[in-house]
């Protein structure tokens, strides 16, 4: 029987492992499960999983004791390397609470059994733990954690001292500190999984209460426009008038402005961003409209200014309208 598993992806393959160590992968093109190496680690429940730099890592967990050992899994030699222990300590039911941030992890909460809301750092490269500042939720398990646009999102979860939790925040890896967002609209939980497409993230399921009454709405996450916006472009600005369609888009998008702001300023600029603030595309409006075509662009929001050139011949002029793109 399959119990307990812990999960994460690399490439485009999907792993778990479960509560005696298996590791099963899974290729959704030919939409079938292989056994690969088994972790040679202690058996266990309640791990923690995740992937990062072409990697899959898994540790702490309890197997009648608390564990903080830490492993990692290649997928090209199809083997496991035992790294440095999780400097947290031993634990169990981190879960999900987990998120990536460029190429390190972070992850925190737990229980042993105190509860736990401190928060940490993993560099794959270096194989270094650095604790980050608190959680600044009650301390927890059974948390939920994601991605958008590099800022990492925690919450719900469970204290049995205290009860099951809504709340839900915000991490800036750049700044290390958080910020709370509006609780989770579906009331509090914990044991939940959570995926993110396309910068929107979708969670639901998990218990709500110790007799693990289960549950099997679902939900979608979709944050302030400000958390993917680079430079601090305007969710919407419009001095020009601007229309694009469609929006989203698959192959190509057409992008129009007024004839009459064309005439007056014949070279203006349209600039495409990325969720990271990486400038992806510079065009020229030739006429009132020009389209955008998708060729590389990945899935995901996008970002765009119109603007007319710098009087001095140098540098941006003023931007004339801006907003979002969404590429699916």
């Amino acid at each position: 029987r399959i119990s307990f598993t812990v999960g994460f992806s690399i490439g485009n393959f999907g792993y778990i492992i479960d509560s005696v160590n298996i590791l099963r992968k899974y290729d959704p093109t030919t939409n079938v499960w292989m056994q690969a190496a088994t972790l040679p680690g202690t058996p266990r429940q309640f791990a923690c999983g995740f992937s990062v730099a072409g990697n899959g890592f898994v540790g702490t967990g309890y197997n009648g004791t608390w564990l903080n050992d830490f492993w990692k899994y290649d997928p090209v030699s199809n083997s496991w390397t035992q790294l440095g222990n999780f400097l947290g300590g031993n634990r169990c039911d981190i879960d999900r609470a987990s998120f990536i941030i460029g190429n390190k992890a972070y992850w925190g909460t737990g229980w042993d059994p105190n509860y736990y809301n401190d928060f940490w750092e993993y560099d794959p490269l270096s194989d270094v733990w650095t604790q980050k500042v608190n959680f600044p939720g009650l301390p927890r398990f059974g948390a939920v954690g994601f991605t958008i646009c590099n800022k990492g999102f925690l919450g719900l979860g469970y204290n049995l001292n205290i009860g099951k939790f809504s709340d839900f925040w915000m991490y800036n890896a750049t700044l290390n500190s958080w910020s709370v967002i509006d609780s989770f609209p579906g009331g509090a939980r914990f044991d939940l999984p959570a995926f993110v497409i396309n910068d929107i993230a979708y969670l639901g399921t998990g218990a709500n209460d110790p007799s693990n009454v289960r549950l099997n709405d679902f939900w979608e996450y979709l944050p302030d426009s400000n958390v993917c916006n680079p430079d601090g472009i305007p969710e919407q600005s419009q001095t020009l008038q601007t229309t694009i369609y469609p929006n989203p888009f698959s192959e190509s998008a057409t992008i129009v402005i007024a004839s009459e702001a064309k005439q007056s300023h014949p070279d203006l600029q349209f600039l495409l961003f990325d969720a990271q603030g990486k400038q992806v595309r510079n065009l020229t409006f030739h006429t009132s409209q020009l389209t955008l075509q998708r060729d590389n662009l990945a899935s995901g929001v996008y970002f765009y200014q119109i603007i007319s050139p710098s009087p001095e011949g140098e540098g941006r002029g003023e931007v004339l309208s801006s907003g979002k793109i969404v590429a699916q």
